[in-house]
């Protein structure tokens, strides 16, 4: 019980802490200190201590070594390397022109967000808003709707792709440890949900003439991108690799990708990595993680557990909502995946059944509030940049976001059967 109570005051310091400006990955490290302390009142602070490193790196008691916290901080701290060479050699800027070359002025409404999304960069619908702008002024689109195109298209990738750092942490060993194509694979209906529902919102823009045909050069500086995510699948599937391990070996193609396309000698590579190398995903993975083995060490999770059992809630009831209102609390799927995660995977053993369509559940519940969250760095810069009106912009992008939730329920329910 102690340790339940350290949980909820360590959810309000954790929101608290991020709500004035503290790094994500700084948050949770303190977050977690009440939830340690509450529960060494039950339990032996010597024996959690011990579990917790056991849970993140090393084990004392049989000197057993786990690289998993390693190597999912290295996919991260790659991935981002990759989002902001492409950003600083001008890539990201030859791929936007050929783009319009090669769509119609509606499409472009969701191309250009959906082409960056593929780089998953925090704040980086900054990135593609001054672009659709430009389009939204020549066929006067509110504001309110170029900002709900911003957030939409860029964010359809968090549902199907290898490279996104909230699929990467669900599917790893320490979070639900099932293959992330096969979550993939299961969340592709919902993916197309989510782009047909963004597209009834562009049908009635005029314009359909496209810029001046490029070359199609431009396709090229695509491989960064495209070259990662093809090696890690075929590793994975073909040669049954483990997907996190697929992407530490198939990511740093990406970076040497780069490299080559802009012809760069040694000095100058090391440079340009050295530039783009950020320090604040990597380090909110380490948060996370630690969060978690701190709650797995309390009491928390047999005392939640015993509680839904006793109040006979039907553990969905929970599952959906928990991870859902952290993202809107939070503004950050990774965070709320790490804070929810832990307390409902004892439900999620309470209904058995189909791992993968419960993750699905769980994760499109907490990707869902993430997406309209005020706190969410994207809808907030996106926001600013076109100065919207809040309730208009709100009115907009609330109903779709949280329809997709019964959506991929339904889709889940039908594939697994989970409610008998």
């Amino acid at each position: 019980m102690l340790g339940f109570i350290g949980l909820i005051l360590s959810f309000l310091l954790i929101i608290l802490l991020i709500s004035r400006g503290r790094s994500f990955g700084l948050s949770l490290l303190i977050g977690s200190i009440p939830v340690f302390v509450f529960s060494a009142f039950e339990r032996d602070p010597l024996i959690m201590a011990k579990e917790i490193l056991a849970e993140l790196i090393y084990s004392i008691d049989d000197g057993t070594i786990d690289l998993s916290m390693i190597k999912l901080t290295l996919v991260v701290l790659m991935i981002t390397i990759i989002a902001r060479s492409m950003e600083i050699t001008g890539m990201l800027e030859e791929i936007l022109r050929g783009l319009r070359s090669s769509f119609s002025r509606r499409s472009l409404f969701a191309i250009i967000p959906a082409t960056l999304g593929l780089l998953h960069v925090p704040g980086g619908a900054i990135f593609s808003a001054p672009m659709i702008g430009i389009e939204g002024k020549r066929v006067r689109v509110s504001k309110e709707d170029l900002a709900f195109y911003n957030i939409w298209f860029r964010h359809i990738w968090f549902l199907v792709s290898p490279l996104s750092s909230s699929l990467i942490l669900i599917c790893s060993e320490d979070f639900a440890g099932i293959n992330i194509y096969s979550l993939i694979l299961y969340q592709i209906p919902i993916f197309i949900f989510m782009i047909l529902i963004g597209m009834t919102r562009i049908r009635g823009i005029e314009g359909s003439e496209k810029e001046r045909k490029t070359k199609t050069r431009w396709l090229r500086f695509l491989l960064p991108i495209v070259t990662p995510i093809l090696i890690s699948i075929i590793l994975t599937l073909l040669f049954g690799v483990e997907s996190i391990t697929s992407l530490l070996i198939s990511v740093p193609v990406g970076i040497l990708s780069v490299l080559a396309l802009k012809r760069s000698g040694l000095r100058e590579g090391a440079k340009l990595i050295a530039r783009s190398i950020s320090w604040k995903l990597p380090f909110a993975v380490v948060g996370i993680l630690t969060f978690r083995a701190v709650v797995l060490s309390s009491d928390v999770i047999e005392f939640l557990s015993g509680f839904f059992s006793s109040n006979c809630l039907h553990p969905l009831l929970i599952i959906i909502p928990l991870p859902f209102l952290l993202s809107i609390l939070m503004g950050h799927n990774l965070g709320s995946i790490a804070l929810a995660y832990p307390v409902v995977e004892p439900l999620l053993r309470t209904i058995g059944g189909d791992a993968i369509a419960l993750t699905s559940i769980f994760y499109v519940s907490s990707f869902s509030g993430y997406l309209f969250s005020p706190l969410h760095l994207c809808v907030a810069v996106t926001n600013e940049y076109f100065k919207v009106n809040a309730m208009k912009f709100y009115q907009k992008i609330i109903p779709p976001s949280i329809l997709l939730i019964p959506i991929n329920l339904g889709i889940m329910l039908a594939i697994s059967g989970l409610i008998s």
